[in-house]
């Protein structure tokens, strides 16, 4: 068995026992390495911390116990539930013995160090993961994977897995000396083998056969679709009626697809349930023929290799915010020419020689970008960052890209990839395996590449270190927060950076120097005050109606996330005039027959109202109400197919919520009115030449849209004053 960790003990992992000790306690007693640079490349550039001080007392404990046991170790293991808990996850309970009890196998089966395995296996985040080379059996090196029983590490156990259907695997329980104290056998693993046409086989094992799927149900109450009649049947010819992946068998829903269930199976067009949340690795992999394939929003992990080979593919739109796109999932689709992601990470070499690829819309929502993500993407030139993303990592861009747009908001750039396992080879040196903490940086860009950022960002920073060019973006004085507009929230920004408050930084620094003297200061904070007073004395008001056209929605319709109750054939307008859009920067559009509408702004959807029997949204307004220096876009809306209700709502850009107040007209429509400077609600005679084309005329005051207390609210005019 593998030598002991020293490290790991009680006094150290998790809970209440890491209180015990503080960094301060530590001090004296860091070892060399502390001050070699190696601590400080640990947190910024493995841990992705920025702000060490930030953090807990035990939030710092952990990154010590983490690091110096990992280090202690010549960083050949990785401390996986202590990163996860972290990292915030919920790495849920821990194992015990009696589920090991006719069990098939163990794995954690979101984890980037998922070994072979099925989804009928125990679901449990590791201890520890063994990076050195393993027992070699059957040709296949055995790594150990820690799976304690204890936070003490009392005792723990490995899974030996399944070499060959000729063989079993086991569970082997260790003592705290890493003694082998008892071995208990795995159940034969039936997904292993082709089952198909073997009636006895199915009904031993519990498959369900259901319109040429093969599926089982798990002890959880969920279903996997574990086969096809097509899997891996190399067919030279397309079958171009959709196979559809079903919802519910006996009353479980399918949540996932298990490891190569659709491998080179013939479809062109493959349909997934709402249900999905996991695609195992290599799940469609060399589907040659496949076209067409929706992700449902729900998906939250997407394997190694799962559609690798996809030559078919042109176009993917994966709007799944949860989603980890694992090693290689869309490698080598070499007829994939655009691509629509919002998902939480990109994993490593996850476009890899996607030699088509010439369009990719990253949106906001994606967090990390790994290595090699757009490795050999020949025709992708230009890249813009969204937002939301905190960490690049070393050698994410190496191709043909020679320009890269990166936000403020992006916090590490060259973040180190994964440690990998020691590969084992035959009769050839195997590479060495990556220890990126030891190991010589790699740039995330090619040396060719431009990188547009904000002066004072890590985008700078990170482009002066590796002697890339960079190129300043055009900025608002005044926008500190660097959102586009200049509201209370640059001087909340400003105000927290000169407290120095949850180590408050910057977006923009060039920006928040108003006095332009080089240094922020309160002098700064006094003119941006000035200026937003100023600004906000003059604003303006502007009610307009409903007027359809078709600008931008033929974009809209293609990056929307549409609810399944509007029908795809339903014509769809932007109802708002273009002067609003150049003035305000948002758009709403408006579905004719279901009268559904929706907000576009600064990038992302939001609904507005309700259509259902009604008319949807009839008049709209934009107003700074609030004083904040950011609009309101004030709607009123009509619905109800029995009882016809009028409403009015609001929605802020400031805060991207939409709110609405205690208030409906069960008869009347309503609209707005613009009177001595003040916004107020009004009955409204509709002239409706469609429901996407209403213009409303105010008739008689219902009451005014103010703000008392910092609060947006509405005073009707038979309310007590």
């Amino acid at each position: 068995m593998k030598k002991s960790i020293a490290l790991f003990t009680g006094a150290l992992m998790l809970c209440a026992p890491l209180s015990g000790l503080t960094s301060g306690s530590r001090a004296a007693a860091y070892p060399s390495y502390y001050y070699e640079g190696l601590w400080d490349n640990f947190l910024r550039y493995d841990l992705c911390i920025t702000d060490y001080d930030s953090l807990t007392e035990e939030q710092q404990e952990l990154c010590h116990f983490i690091f110096d046991t990992e280090t202690s170790q010549n960083d050949d293991i990785v401390c996986e539930r202590a990163r996860r808990i972290l990292a915030g996850d919920d790495v849920g309970e821990r194992l015990t013995l009696q589920q090991l009890e006719n069990a098939y196998g163990i794995a954690d089966q979101m984890s980037y160090y998922k070994t072979d395995s099925w989804l009928t296996y125990i679901n449990c985040v590791p201890d520890v993961v063994h990076l050195e080379l393993g027992d070699l059996r059957n040709n296949i090196v055995d790594q150990a994977i820690e799976y304690w029983l204890d936070d003490e590490r009392n005792s723990y156990v490995v899974y030996r897995m399944q070499t060959s259907p000729d063989t079993k695997g086991c569970f082997e329980v260790y003592n705290k000396k890493d003694e082998l104290i008892e071995t208990i056998p795995t159940v034969f693993d039936c997904p292993m083998r082709d089952f198909r046409g073997d009636a006895e086989y199915m009904e031993k094992f519990g498959f369900i056969e259901k319109n040429g799927g093969y599926y089982y149900k798990k002890p959880d109450g969920t279903a996997v679709l574990a086969w096809t009649d097509y899997t891996y049947t190399y067919s030279d010819t397309p079958i171009t009626k959709p196979f559809t992946v079903e919802r519910e068998i006996d009353g479980c829903p399918v949540t996932a697809i298990e490891k190569n269930a659709l491998t080179q199976t013939p479809f062109t067009e493959i349909r997934l349930p709402d249900t999905i949340e996991i695609i195992d690795s290599g799940a469609f992999a060399e589907c040659k023929y496949l076209k067409s394939i929706n992700f449902p929003s729900t998906l939250k992990y997407m394997g190694v290799f799962s559609f690798i080979d996809c030559l078919s593919l042109t176009e993917i739109k994966v709007l799944c915010p949860e989603l980890n796109i694992q090693k290689w999932a869309f490698s080598n689709c070499t007829g994939l020419k655009t691509a629509q992601l919002l998902v939480s990470e990109i994993g490593e070499n996850a476009f890899d020689s996607c030699t088509s690829l010439e369009k990719i819309d990253l949106m906001n929502g994606i967090k990390r970008i790994d290595l090699q993500a757009f490795k050999n993407v020949p025709l992708l030139n230009e890249l813009t960052i969204p937002r939301s993303v905190k960490a690049i990592e070393q050698d994410a861009f190496q191709s043909n890209i020679t320009s890269v747009t990166i936000p403020p908001e992006v916090e590490v750039i060259g973040a180190y990839p994964h440690k990998t396992f020691q590969d084992f080879t035959s009769g050839i040196e195997p590479p060495p395996p990556r220890r990126p903490l030891t190991d010589e940086p790699k740039c995330a860009f090619d040396s060719s590449c431009v990188i547009k950022g904000c002066k004072g960002t890590e985008a700078e920073r990170y482009a002066n270190e590796w002697g890339l060019e960079f190129v300043p973006l055009d900025f608002i004085k005044g926008d500190a927060n660097f959102d586009g507009t200049i509201s209370i929230a640059d001087v909340v920004t400003v105000q927290s950076y000169l407290l120095n408050k949850h180590g408050s930084k910057l977006n923009c620094y060039e920006a928040a120097d108003i006095t332009e003297d080089g240094v922020i200061d309160v002098f700064d904070l006094r003119r941006l005050r000035s200026s937003l007073v100023s600004k906000l004395n003059s604003r303006s008001i502007d009610i307009f109606g409903l007027t359809p056209s078709d600008n931008g929605v033929e974009e809209f319709l293609k990056t929307a996330v549409i609810p399944k109750y509007i029908s795809e054939k339903e014509d769809c307008f932007n109802v708002t005039p273009e002067e609003i859009t150049e003035k305000y920067g948002f758009r709403v559009f408006k579905f004719e027959s279901s009268c559904e509408s929706f907000l576009v702004y600064n990038g992302e959807m939001y609904v507005l109202g309700m259509g259902f029997g009604g008319n949807g949204t009839e008049s709209f307004a934009a107003a700074d109400i609030n004083g904040d220096g950011a609009e309101e876009l004030y709607f009123t809306y009509s619905c109800g197919s029995g009882l016809h209700r009028t409403s009015v709502g609001y929605f802020d850009t400031a805060t991207k919520e939409t709110g609405g107040f205690d208030f409906s007209s069960l008869m009347d429509d309503l609209t707005f009115d613009l009177r001595d400077g003040r916004l107020e609600l009004c009955k409204a005679k509709l002239n409706v030449r469609s429901f996407v084309d209403i213009k409303a005329t105010p008739e008689e005051k219902l009451g005014e849209i103010v703000c008392e207390n910092g609060s947006i609210v509405l005073k009707t005019v038979d309310a007590p004053q």
